[in-house]
């Protein structure tokens, strides 16, 4: 039971921290862009706005950590990971014994397709946030000089 709250706790951490540096991410982002509004020069990303953006998160990622460092001092281990350790090791000494082991169906998770196209959607936004920022003519400035110094092509 001690395990399962464990890995429980290590696991709404680690959602909490993602979530709250996405945040920060799009925090940071928008409110470069309100400065790019008035000086198209302006830096999007500093050291100040990165450090005021990820000092919120800081406590849940030390707490993380520390969550992390404690399930290995305990040894507490997922029992469906023990059970794919178990079943890999299995096909290991079947091949290394020359035995083919039985085709597997297919199986496959009701959400992965679910997941497959949030991550895709999650994938464009930040393609077109990069395209608005004006990434992608650094991306390609950075592409032509690569080829014509140093590779000498052009």
């Amino acid at each position: 039971m001690r395990n399962r709250l464990l890995l429980l706790l290590q696991s709404v951490l680690c959602i909490i921290l993602v979530v709250m540096l996405t945040a920060a991410a799009i925090g940071i982002y928008r409110s470069g862009i309100a400065e790019r509004q008035d000086n198209p020069l302006a830096w999007v990303y500093t050291r100040e706005k990165v450090a005021a953006a990820l000092k919120p998160a800081a406590p849940v990622f030390i707490l993380s950590v520390g969550v992390t460092v404690l399930c290995s001092l305990l040894r507490v281990r997922d029992e469906g990971r023990r059970e794919a350790d178990a079943a890999s090791a299995r096909f290991k000494e079947e091949k290394a014994q020359g035995i083919r082991p039985a085709p597997k169906a297919a199986v496959q998770p009701k959400n992965q397709k679910v997941v497959r196209l949030i991550l895709l959607a999650v994938a464009v936004v930040f393609i077109f946030a990069g395209i608005r920022n004006g990434s992608m003519d650094a991306v390609i400035n950075k592409a032509i000089r690569i080829c014509t110094e140093c590779i000498g092509l052009g």
